[in-house]
């Protein structure tokens, strides 16, 4: 998966358009609840085979930040 479709399925879990989303966007100002963290973690065990845990997902704050977390358990 690129980044660009992890941005586009992340907009749509968040309840956002894709070109609403940026990296300083703040994860609050969409859906980012419970339903959502779940949600996210499933896609990247799904299409990088990677674990995140649903503490380190709720850590993050930003779009970046959890586009950050999952480069980092890629490389990882």
């Amino acid at each position: 998966m690129t980044r660009d479709a992890f941005l586009e399925s992340l907009a749509e879990f968040l309840s956002l358009t894709p070109a609403e989303l940026s990296d300083d966007l703040e994860l609050a100002a969409g859906s980012w609840d419970s339903l959502a963290i779940l949600s996210v973690i499933g896609l990247i065990e799904e299409e990088w085979s990677v674990e995140v845990s649903a503490d380190r997902l709720g850590e993050c704050r930003t779009v970046g930040d959890l586009v950050a977390l999952v480069a980092e358990r890629l490389e990882g």
